[in-house]
């Protein structure tokens, strides 16, 4: 089994490879792609083989642009560039621009190459110690025109003149389509009405005859739109925990009468609520959290939370969730963090400067003598 080496000394093992038809431009080629763990990147497929270097790539650089065409061995002749896709649009700062700190600011731009709406998207910049954000928008280059941008590190950020400051999408008009399709909405499961003994239990005991059958009257008015399915009403935990075969097992044991004596751990350890799946803990019981979905988790307690170290996102996440081995996944997770890795300062005190003293231009000319004490004395003023 391969193992990759990253940022920062971590390492990771490659469950298996693939070759991948990349398209860039106009060319596709078939490439070796590495399938790794969900915890190392958002994404888990890394694309190992270069690209550009394929016989069947040819590199051509025409002006700023660099363009990509399929190599024909009949016929050298290139098509031409506006037969490509359009490229993105470089936007630049007209004057140098300073955004505070903690502070949004504006930085007018221009564009040597487009004159027409364009749209930035979401991007954000991990400068060390200088992290910020550019929202998404739709920028005019045909009058005077800004990009947005939400300085939220403790430092200034600073845009130098003509430094680029976002690549964007050209935008195109698109022709609209007046044309109607009428749809029939059916809806083939027959609900049965609520009664009071269905909704007894969540209504205010407080509240008259006249106000419950008022809230009955609502409920079975808009009884066909409540969800009947769990991607209507995006329980994203069960639903993972059903698409997971090691909890739908564990879900199946303890839906079932008590039998076999293997089945003891898991009712000791499992408890089904609301059908939902969790873990007793010495806390109390938390969600079974399934491996699909464990990096979401991951980044909410994590990324979305100021990237704590591992003690404190562990700490986090133990208040409602468990999994095996979550101290070896919160670890390796922060570890292969890019945010982390960009804005990590070293900690402790900070390594004095030495202050050497001149060569003397004679023997002896320097003496360094080392000076002890003052020590604890004896009864008898001995040291």
């Amino acid at each position: 089994m391969a193992r990759l080496v990253g940022y920062g000394g971590g390492s990771v093992f490659v469950n298996a490879k693939t070759s991948i038809n990349l398209t860039v431009d106009l060319v596709t080629v078939n490439v070796v792609a590495l399938i790794v763990p969900d915890h190392v990147q958002s994404v888990s497929v890394i694309i190992g083989q270069p690209f550009i270097n394929h016989d069947q790539v040819i590199v051509f650089i025409h002006g700023h642009q660099i363009r990509l065409f399929s190599a024909d061995t009949d016929n050298i002749v290139l098509p031409n560039i506006a037969q490509l896709p359009s490229k993105k649009v470089s936007l630049c700062a007209k004057e140098t621009t300073v955004i505070p700190a903690c502070h949004m600011g504006h930085i007018s731009v221009y564009s040597n190459d487009y004159s027409n709406d364009v749209y930035v998207d979401l991007q954000s910049r991990n400068w060390p110690g200088r992290f910020h954000i550019i929202p998404r928008c739709i920028v005019n280059l045909e009058n005077e025109c800004y990009v947005p941008v939400f300085n939220v590190s403790n430092q200034d950020i600073c845009y130098e003149k003509d430094k680029i400051v976002a690549r964007t999408h050209a935008c195109f008009k698109e022709t609209a389509d007046m044309s109607f399709q009428c749809m029939t909405l059916s809806n083939d499961k027959i609900f049965q009405p609520f009664e009071f003994e269905d909704v007894e239990k969540q209504l205010n005991h407080a509240l008259s005859d006249l106000d419950r059958r008022k809230i009955l009257n609502l409920l079975n008015n808009y009884r066909d739109c409540f969800a009947v399915n769990l991607k209507e009403i995006e329980d994203w935990v069960l639903s993972a925990q059903l698409q997971d075969a090691k909890c739908r097992q564990i879900i199946e044991t303890l839906s079932q009468a008590q039998g076999k004596n293997d089945e003891k751990e898991i009712r000791q350890n499992y408890v089904l609520k609301d059908k939902r799946l969790y873990r007793k803990t010495p806390d109390g019981l938390r969600w079974v959290i399934p491996k699909g979905a464990r990096r979401r988790i991951l980044m909410y307690y994590h990324d979305g939370a100021g990237h704590f170290a591992v003690d404190k996102t562990l700490e986090a996440i133990k208040a409602r969730y468990w999994f095996p081995t979550m101290r070896n996944y919160v670890r390796n997770y922060i570890r292969s963090c890019l945010g982390c890795m960009y804005n990590k300062t070293s900690s402790g005190k900070p390594p004095g400067e030495l202050h050497p003293i001149e060569k003397g231009k004679v023997p002896m000319d320097t003496l360094h003598i080392d000076h002890l004490g003052p020590f604890v004395t004896s009864v008898k003023k001995n040291a």
